[in-house]
């Protein structure tokens, strides 16, 4: 019988979109947005009964939350407050606990993931943080407080998931048997993050601990690092002066830090050579030193993109098993690179042939048990 070698292709693509429609004539409920306590002693319970407002907003509004999204799984949510009179869990007496610090530094920086901040109610949630610390008033507002228990436990149940099963649906890459948490395991999950207040322990312990993605998270973060509030001139894919062209691509690299003309007495081309195969390596391209279209194209996308571009990659790392196949193959289209891999060290290295953008390589997932060289 022949061994078979999981095989799979990664590919660095554009982000996913969902629409939802959503039925304007369908009555709207919408909980109190304001009510101050002034006898502290009485506020956590002025804040249940705001929350026990929003949960009953939260199922004839259909799921949808107070800033518009829907909740990750209103059950859940509902499950987690109980049956009884719901107190908040992440307040006490109008003083935030450490886990909500904690909780909202993790959806502000939920890009570092591959995540997107609004997904996890960073605005409503920043809004409300500021109130509080602006205005002690705010602090003994129970309806504020209220919603901002409400979305931050929403928030955690989300990115529990996302951080373990990805964002994007199943597709022909995923590999994990199960999809989804249930209801149980959400509430289990946050009733321990609050308990020992280790929010970001139990969320960062959902990501995979697979090589690509964790190099993969480290590049973002020296990316960003290195690129951060940068701007660049575009480039035009057309043009007839080719020397001035080729100041456009050396100014352009320059902008990026790709390349310093400092006391260089290079030719320009010579120095155009250099920045373009900088530019090449750092993004994973084939390194040829030539401003062609496709480099030309990548050299005009914002940093924003590309980090957008690796988020798209890290998700499809949490598509995959927790545990790779002893011996498999893995195939970077980018980059145009096979790697065999075996008891996870990489026993061969080859360049591959991969299709353009009129006729893509497919992702896929799937074994191989023989193959066919020089066809």
């Amino acid at each position: 019988m022949k061994n078979k070698i999981f095989i799979t292709s990664l590919l660095c693509g554009s982000g996913i979109c969902l629409l939802l429609a959503c039925n304007n004539r369908r009555k709207h409920t919408t909980p109190k947005q304001k009510q101050i306590v002034t006898n502290i002693r009485q506020l956590d319970e002025v804040i249940a009964d705001n929350i026990t407002e929003r949960l009953s907003a939260l199922e004839d509004n259909e799921g949808e939350l107070e800033d518009s999204l829907h909740a990750f799984r209103p059950s859940a949510i509902r499950q987690f407050y109980g049956e009884n009179k719901p107190a908040g869990r992440w307040s006490k007496n109008g003083v935030a606990n450490p886990a909500a610090d904690s909780m909202l530094y993790m959806i502000r920086h939920a890009e570092d993931a591959g995540l997107l901040p609004a997904q996890y109610h960073e605005p409503a949630l920043s809004e409300a943080w500021e109130r509080i610390n602006r205005d002690t008033s705010e602090k003994k507002d129970a309806a504020l407080w209220a919603k901002v228990d409400v979305l931050m436990t929403d928030a955690f149940m989300r990115m529990l998931s996302d951080l373990h099963f990805g964002v994007a649906p199943r597709d022909s890459i995923t590999l994990k048997k199960d999809s989804l948490f249930a209801d149980g395991q959400l509430v289990s999950q946050l009733q321990r993050a609050l308990e020992e207040r280790n929010v970001a322990d139990i969320l960062h312990a959902q990501e995979p601990v697979h090589g690509g993605y964790l190099a993969l998270k480290a590049a973002v973060q020296t990316f960003k690092s290195k690129s951060g509030g940068r701007r660049w001139d575009p480039l035009p894919l057309d043009y007839t002066d080719t020397a001035a062209f080729r100041q456009l691509v050396i100014n352009r690299l320059v902008q990026s830090g790709h390349l310093d003309t400092a006391g260089r007495q290079n030719d320009t081309w010579q120095l155009l050579k250099t920045g373009v195969k900088a530019f090449q390596k750092e993004f994973n391209m084939y390194a040829d030193g030539i401003p062609g279209k496709r480099t030309v194209a990548a050299l005009n996308r914002s940093a924003h993109d590309w980090v957008m571009q690796a988020a798209v990659n890290l998700d499809r790392w949490r598509k995959l098993p927790d545990t790779l196949p002893q011996q498999y193959i893995m195939v970077n289209l980018p980059a145009y690179k096979l790697e065999v891999i075996d008891s996870g060290e990489v026993k061969l290295e080859s360049r591959v042939i991969v299709g353009t953008p009129r006729t893509r390589t497919p992702l896929l997932n799937s074994y191989m048990t023989n193959f066919m060289m020089f066809p």
